[in-house]
């Protein structure tokens, strides 16, 4: 609350969306209308897509990692829970840094793909091959939780770039926060998966890690901005 009251005071206004607030040809009253008109509509589908993607994925598989190692581990090393969720929160609290340094190098579609890439791999990939209390585990919890969240450092910085700045705040607040409601519906069906297949985590997480894929897909229809000056 009290970093929020500073920046009030502390953060200046865009001087673009400043300009747009004088100009009467620029102003809307209605800029969700907007997102949804034919012109916006596009942009504003993808932008849902590219911040859906990586929310769905990580609730309905990234974040199964701690109860899984809880059921493996169980009574024999109660900490082992705690450890998992420790080195994942540590690479995730790493990687939201990262991802609009390295949109910046190597280009806003590029990284999305790549991003989405080697969640997809990591994912998958220890569900599949390994198992809680093995030795590579944690360190590679510790890797997904840095790639996989590597997404929401990209995400605030090239979703605004995708609109207008006179709807530039609602269309990136509409596109990654859409994302929340679906997370409800798939960690559901992460659980009901579960269950079919006997509490087996591994093969429900497994199955549920391919969502980071369809991002490979999804960034392709998306404007590159990249070096581009923001659209007015």
């Amino acid at each position: 609350a009290l970093v929020g009251l500073a920046a009030l005071w502390i953060v200046p206004e865009s001087p673009k969306w400043l300009a747009t607030r004088g100009d009467a040809t620029k102003k809307t009253d209605t800029p969700m209308r907007e997102l949804f008109s034919p012109a916006l509509l596009r942009v504003t589908l993808v932008g849902i897509a590219l911040a859906s993607i990586p929310l769905i994925a990580a609730w309905s598989a990234g974040r199964w990692l701690t109860p899984w190692a809880d059921q493996v581990a169980g009574a024999a090393d109660p900490k082992y829970k705690a450890e998992t969720q420790f080195w994942w929160a540590f690479g995730a609290a790493l990687g939201s840094f990262f991802g609009g340094q390295i949109a910046s190098l190597l280009g806003r579609r590029l990284t999305y793909f790549l991003i989405s890439l080697f969640s997809a791999v990591l994912t998958v990939g220890i569900f599949l091959f390994l198992k809680p209390l093995q030795p590579a585990f944690l360190p590679l919890v510790f890797v997904q939780g840095l790639v996989a969240t590597l997404f929401f450092g990209w995400l605030p910085l090239c979703l605004p770039e995708l609109f207008p700045t006179r709807v530039r705040a609602s269309g990136a607040g509409l596109s990654y926060n859409f994302g929340r409601f679906l997370v409800a519906g798939a960690v559901l069906g992460t659980g009901a998966l579960t269950s079919f297949f006997g509490g087996d985590y591994a093969k429900a997480g497994a199955i549920m890690g391919l969502i980071y894929g369809l991002g490979m897909i999804a960034i392709w229809f998306t404007p590159d901005t990249t070096g581009k000056k923001l659209e007015d």
